[in-house]
């Protein structure tokens, strides 16, 4: 069996993350993808909403993956040629501001049948991968769904909590063998 697994998720310990205000203007999601982000600009400037007690944490999952320098510095040792784009944070109320790294990972589709996602596949309830279609990067997109969820193998996931990173849970990922039906969808968990 392949090196473990884990989805990469926000910890709700940190409540006073940056969010992020109004940045469908200034990046396109759609975008955030290997052979597409050539379009997007090298650095982008994303106002947070105003909270003086904002904690620039080392990672940002959602709505999109932000790392910080030292996150980013960590995934290099693992994955050296991830292109990256720069998105500086800026809370104007507060004069609060932070500089983080956008990945360009790769998309891989790995979802086993049985996994259990939400119909509108914004949530995984169980998170199911098939051992063949594994990739041998340490950090992924998972493919397939309409919202991000980011995969990472456990040797980079120790790094990262050897190093101190703030605001990060790993959810364990069950890897099972090959199969051909559709995955669960519309679960009421």
């Amino acid at each position: 069996m392949r090196n473990a697994v884990f989805l990469l998720e926000h910890d709700e310990k940190f409540q006073d993350v940056p969010l992020l205000k109004s940045w469908h203007a200034q990046l396109d999601v759609r975008k955030i993808k290997r052979g597409q982000s050539h379009v997007l600009p090298h650095r982008v400037l994303l106002e947070i909403y105003p909270n003086p007690s904002t904690v620039f944490s080392d990672v940002i999952v959602k709505p999109f993956l932000l790392l910080s320098d030292m996150a980013r510095k960590t995934v290099s040792i693992y994955e050296s040629r991830i292109p990256y784009k720069q998105v500086v944070l800026l809370d104007y109320d507060n004069g609060l501001t932070s500089l983080y790294f956008l990945p360009i990972l790769e998309t891989v589709y790995c979802l086993s049948t049985k996994s259990e996602i939400s119909r509108e596949k914004t949530v995984i309830y169980h998170p199911v991968f098939e051992e063949s279609k594994l990739p041998t990067q340490s950090i992924f997109e998972l493919g397939g769904l309409d919202s991000s969820f980011i995969v990472i193998r456990l040797d980079l996931a120790e790094s990262l909590l050897r190093r101190g990173m703030r605001g990060i849970v790993l959810r364990e990922v069950e890897i099972v063998g090959s199969d051909s039906a559709p995955v669960k969808e519309g679960c009421d968990n």
